[in-house]
């Protein structure tokens, strides 16, 4: 899993507070940055990891919504977030090439962070509506 941006080091840390924004991304838009930036700030993140979701489940084929390449989408969120203290790209879902769900995200998040490292999961009034839908909600 890679991950970049302005800080990256500082999510390496043991004990970090990390806050893990997943999506689509296509294309990042202000609305992302601005739940990123509220959260870090009020719930005191030492860093905001971005995650794109490489095929995203709720947008396969058969339901009509296409999806700009992952290449894309990632260069996207590196050029939104490049100036950005606390931001970082991180490809996990990218990597796994395969459909992406948040609990496998997070649960590979868990193992490169370690159980020292509090993982939150920031969802924005779109996403939180439709996780009841989602795989596995109970273990987010």
């Amino acid at each position: 899993m890679e991950l970049t941006g302005a800080n990256s080091s500082r999510a390496s840390r043991i004990s970090s507070r990390i806050g893990v924004l997943g999506g689509t991304f296509d294309p990042v838009h202000n609305g992302h940055i601005g739940i990123a930036t509220a959260a870090f700030n009020v719930l005191e993140l030492t860093s905001v990891l971005f995650v794109p979701a490489d095929r995203p489940w709720m947008k396969e084929s058969g339901t009509g919504s296409s999806v700009s390449s992952i290449g894309h989408r990632i260069a996207m969120v590196e050029l939104a977030i490049q100036d950005r203290e606390g931001f970082e790209l991180s490809t996990v879902d990218a990597d796994r090439g395969r459909p992406s769900y948040s609990v496998d995200t997070i649960s590979d998040l868990r193992e490169v962070f370690g159980h020292a490292s509090e993982l939150f999961l920031i969802l924005g009034a779109d996403a939180l509506e439709e996780l009841p839908r989602w795989r596995d909600p109970g273990r987010l």
